[in-house]
């Protein structure tokens, strides 16, 4: 029988190329593999597997999804595509202009739930393909880089308010560090110290200072 798509995505992502199985099953290509992605990957297929869906796991892990896509192409080089893939962004349409999205058998059930009513626009036409007629994969994840998560107990614990500008942060990071408390971590690989920089330099500096280090000019950021 032929398997609907099934999309997994970081973003608001994936690729489904058509892919037919003797039994209700689908392989699901992703780099969904640490822990806390991997807590929000078995939602997916715990659902799945409620709807008498057999999920087959293909994780490939390293570089934020740079390794996934490179296992994704020979794959689909090879004409042996994974029923399901986690894809970023506009990635989606170049993949379906390539042949390997279509048919948009997501889009019946885009339309029947009633997914522009409930997606942004913005959203919403990055998951549609075909001149944005029909929807070809489904959001599950939307990032910004400019997120910051906090532990509101321990801000409240030491009379910290949460902080809105970087003066503000600063100052509870000194306090929180007076006090034996780690107050910024993140995961220290090379492309989540490229994106912590590209935040703070952005929010410091602003998009003229930005623009010109993206292009390499010289630049002065007030405070660094």
């Amino acid at each position: 029988m032929k398997i609907k798509k099934l999309i997994v995505a970081l973003i608001a992502l994936a690729l489904t190329p058509s892919v037919s199985f003797a039994a209700p099953k689908a392989e699901v290509l992703h780099w969904w593999t640490g822990g806390g992605e991997a807590k929000a990957l078995k939602v997916l297929q715990d659902d799945f597997a409620a709807q008498n869906g057999v999920w087959l796991d293909m994780p490939v892990s390293g570089g934020g999804g740079d390794a996934a896509m490179q296992t994704l192409k020979a794959r689909i080089v090879a004409n042996d595509a994974p029923a399901a893939a986690q894809i970023k962004g506009p990635t989606i349409q170049e993949y379906d202009e390539e042949g390997v999205v279509a048919p948009y058998n997501i889009d019946a059930v885009a339309k029947k739930e009633g997914w522009d009513n409930l997606l942004s626009k913005q959203v919403a036409s990055h998951m549609k393909c075909d001149d944005g007629k029909a929807y070809c994969a489904a959001p599950v994840n939307i990032h910004r880089i400019d997120w910051i998560w906090a532990n509101k107990k321990v801000l409240d614990s030491n009379g910290i308010k949460m902080p809105s500008t970087w003066a503000e942060f600063n100052a509870a990071a000194d306090k929180l560090q007076a006090a034996g408390i780690i107050p910024f971590a993140h995961g220290g690989q090379p492309w989540q110290d490229a994106t912590v920089f590209e935040a703070v330099a952005l929010g410091i500096g602003g998009v003229p200072a930005f623009g010109a280090f993206a292009i390499g000019a010289e630049f002065v950021v007030p405070g660094l």
